[in-house]
């Protein structure tokens, strides 16, 4: 009994362990601003370019996602860098 409680367990670890990837054309991030100050940013670069209000949101559009594809995106901004693991057609990062 214990041998089939075991593998059974196994079975489902793996089970959550594989995710689907999406596949669409046209893959898009934005970075949403739910602070209350003014963000400055750039997407992947060394001076910020654009600004970010209170309540705005910033996309980028990421381009084809095919099965098992993922992409990291480098957002920079005045409220830190981050490295966005994109595995969705659409996600929303939240700064503050």
């Amino acid at each position: 009994m214990k041998n089939v409680i075991f593998v059974l367990f196994v079975f489902f670890v793996s089970l959550s362990c594989n995710k689907e990837f999406p596949e669409c054309d046209s893959a898009e991030l934005c970075v949403e601003n739910i602070g209350s100050d003014t963000i400055y940013f750039c997407w992947g670069c060394n001076y910020y370019e654009d600004t970010l209000y209170p309540g705005e949101k910033a996309c980028r559009l990421l381009g084809e996602m095919s099965g098992g594809t993922e992409y990291d995106a480098y957002f920079d901004s005045s409220h830190g860098s981050y490295i966005i693991n994109v595995d969705e057609c659409y996600e929303v990062k939240y700064i503050e």
